[in-house]
């Protein structure tokens, strides 16, 4: 079985040499797009509307308000410098136009540098919500409003337990990666925020790619602590995955252990293939279950490697690969 697929996975990888192709730019309705209401096309209107846009991509991004930095209003007024395309549709209504405009993300991490910040500007997996009530009920959407609107605002989203569901919290709590696969079929993430919320304190964890971090909410309003736990949650999740090398390219070796099937190796090849990090990847070597990759990237190694787990079907591995920059293990 072994050698069989030894033969199968030895001919993905000529396959993978062959077809390798770059990545393309990164797509509408990423991070770097917002979509802002105009009353006209005229100019003053859009140059408007490209700062507010701005605004938002950069706090998105950032995962944080940057608008109290020295030169941040200087900044907006150059919106245009940092526009890649827009375009203008009829809003809902009738009554004016919606601008969607789309920045370059290479302008956009070198701005938030410029102030001393981290980009998070990648793909971004949804934050899987299990919070219980002092009753030991689940929470829903419109229980958690003011925690989703607090983070939403900084471009997380989020899903929920679906009913009936089977949840093991003290396994996800433990980073267990047998939890961590399940969660990652179903929900397509590895991250995770559990909570228990009692009269406005609330105990909180966050497992995000395989580590798992604790924190307590102060006592307090019941909206003011979901509130203030949304923006916590994105401080976490931006100080995890923001790249702080001033969105620098790399090129680099990523080595993935757990490869059992050439079924896996297809997923593992179109999963960091579709990463908005990455340029573009091949397949270089294949040994036993493990497969080296070639990988092209718009940030640091170590900020790939933390994106891609943060999808839920790779973990970080404390093993290390002669040769490989980062190694990281497959869950099945």
């Amino acid at each position: 079985m072994a050698k069989r697929f030894s033969h199968l996975l030895l001919s993905f990888l000529v396959l993978a040499l062959v077809c390798a192709v770059p990545r393309p730019a990164l797509a509408q309705g990423s991070q770097y797009t917002a979509i802002v209401p105009v009353q006209d096309t005229t100019e003053a209107q859009r140059d408007h509307a490209f700062s507010v846009a701005l605004t938002q991509v950069l706090g998105r991004v950032a995962g944080t308000d940057l608008s109290a930095k020295p030169g941040y209003q200087d900044t907006l007024g150059k919106a245009a410098n940092y526009v890649q395309q827009y375009q203008y549709q009829r809003a809902d209504d009738g009554n004016g136009f919606m601008l969607q405009v789309s920045f370059d993300p290479g302008a956009i991490r070198r701005v938030i540098a410029s102030f001393g910040g981290s980009s998070w500007g990648g793909s971004r997996p949804p934050v899987l919500l299990v919070v219980r009530n002092g009753s030991g009920q689940l929470m829903g959407a419109d229980a958690l409003a003011p925690l989703t609107q607090a983070a939403g605002a900084r471009g997380v989203n989020f899903v929920y337990p679906a009913p009936g569901a089977q949840l093991d919290n003290s396994a996800l709590a433990q980073a267990d990666e047998h939890a961590l696969a399940a969660v990652a079929r179903r929900y397509h993430t590895g991250l995770v925020l559990l909570g228990s919320v009692d009269h406005g304190s609330a105990q909180w964890t966050l497992v995000a790619a395989g580590q798992a971090q604790s924190w307590q909410s102060a006592p307090g309003g019941m909206d003011a602590a979901l509130s203030a736990t949304g923006s916590t949650l994105v401080s976490r999740l931006t100080q995890r995955f923001g790249d702080g090398s001033q969105g620098a390219s790399s090129q680099g070796v990523l080595w993935v252990e757990g490869v059992g099937s050439a079924e896996d190796f297809a997923q593992l090849i179109a999963s960091v293939r579709d990463d908005a990090l990455v340029r573009s990847v091949r397949a270089i070597q294949a040994q036993g279950q493990g497969v080296a990759l070639q990988i092209s990237a718009r940030a640091s190694m170590s900020s790939v490697a933390d994106e891609l787990a943060a999808k839920g079907r790779l973990l970080p591995s404390h093993d290390t690969h002669a040769g490989a920059d980062v190694t990281l293990h497959w869950l099945h």
